[in-house]
């Protein structure tokens, strides 16, 4: 018995296909899938009970466009991040910034608070966000920003999530990652996030990592001559994948065959 797969188009209603869509949006633990589309909109679907509904159990087969009051839609949306129950966009401007919704019982939303919010809210403390990232814990999650060179961190931090060399839980609002000596971490030019950790690529191709099973400061991973980094984590879960600059993937400490075209 030969089985087929045909892909079907999400739907934002019945016979209404979501089109022009650019990106999709990562999530961690959660049951919905978001994506960016070519006007700066961001649509949702599946378990909605805390991207839109402030906890009120809400499933839903079409996408729905965030909104910033229940009828405008979030506009100018170039990249954003999903928690278990909770979500956070990046806004293009000058400067760009960011805005975060859903449950905030570990200041995920950055609002120097523990209170739940339906639609997005503007985190303050950010420069000039580019790349965003959560890292989640059960319900909780961690949020990290690429806010210009540098990384802030908010929300659960009981593993040292937040990268601010304590494990103070929650971090209510931005705070800059710091290395061990305590300076601030920079020169960065990827954020990646894990399993309650996170992992960012240098200019000189070295990986640093904090978070569950690293430490609770950025921290050198000790691999060099890295192109590309994807999840960060951690150890148990075979660690870090990343690419090097000899063409090899590597899946933590082990070096990953890949074949494309293998079924």
């Amino acid at each position: 018995v030969t089985t087929h797969y045909r892909a079907t188009p999400v739907l934002t209603g019945p016979s209404a296909p979501l089109t022009g869509v650019v990106s999709m949006v990562e999530g961690v633990y959660n049951n919905a899938a978001c994506a960016i589309t070519s006007d700066g909109k961001l649509w949702c679907w599946g378990n909605l009970s805390w991207l839109v509904n402030k906890g009120t159990l809400l499933n839903t087969g079409y996408a729905q466009a965030i909104t910033t009051d229940g009828a405008a839609p979030l506009t100018g949306v170039i990249a954003a991040a999903m928690g278990p129950t909770q979500a956070c966009a990046i806004v293009a401007g000058t400067p760009n910034s960011v805005w975060c919704w859903g449950y905030s019982g570990y200041g995920e939303l950055g609002q120097g608070d523990t209170v739940d919010k339906q639609y997005p809210i503007k985190v303050l403390g950010l420069a000039n966000p580019t790349q965003i990232a959560m890292a989640a814990h059960y319900d909780d999650a961690a949020v990290c920003v690429l806010d210009g060179t540098g990384v802030k961190c908010w929300g659960v931090n009981n593993y040292g999530s937040a990268g601010v060399n304590t494990t103070t839980n929650p971090i209510l609002s931005p705070t800059p990652v710091v290395v061990e000596s305590g300076a601030a971490l920079d020169g960065v030019t990827t954020l990646r996030s894990g399993d309650c950790s996170f992992a960012v690529l240098r200019p000189n191709g070295t990986i640093w990592t904090w978070g569950w099973e690293y430490q609770k400061y950025a921290g050198n991973y000790g691999q060099t001559n890295v192109l590309a980094v994807g999840w960060a984590g951690p150890a148990s879960d075979r660690g870090i994948r990343f690419l090097t600059s000899d063409g090899v993937y590597h899946n933590g400490t082990a070096t990953v065959n890949v074949n494309c075209n293998a079924l």
